[in-house]
């Protein structure tokens, strides 16, 4: 409980993955972040740590821009 609402963190910090956005323009590596940010509360359970919470995973997700592919579609 006190680990999901962030009162308590000692030997403990979020974990951040950044992507610079020119990479994003690539389809694998978007897929991949994608998969990440989808995955994250599976794959970091199984692991046998705490998820992130559904606000930050939320947030997280919205900070994602639109894939490359439909920015394309939408200007032609």
């Amino acid at each position: 409980e006190t680990i999901l609402n962030k009162s308590y963190a000692p030997l403990s910090r979020p974990l951040y993955i950044y992507v610079k956005n020119s990479a994003l323009k690539r389809p694998e590596v978007y897929a991949f972040v994608k998969f990440y940010l989808d995955e994250v509360a599976t794959l970091t359970e199984k692991a046998g740590y705490v998820a992130p919470n559904d606000d930050d995973k939320a947030a997280n997700q919205k900070a994602l821009p639109v894939p490359p592919s439909a920015t394309a579609a939408a200007a032609k």
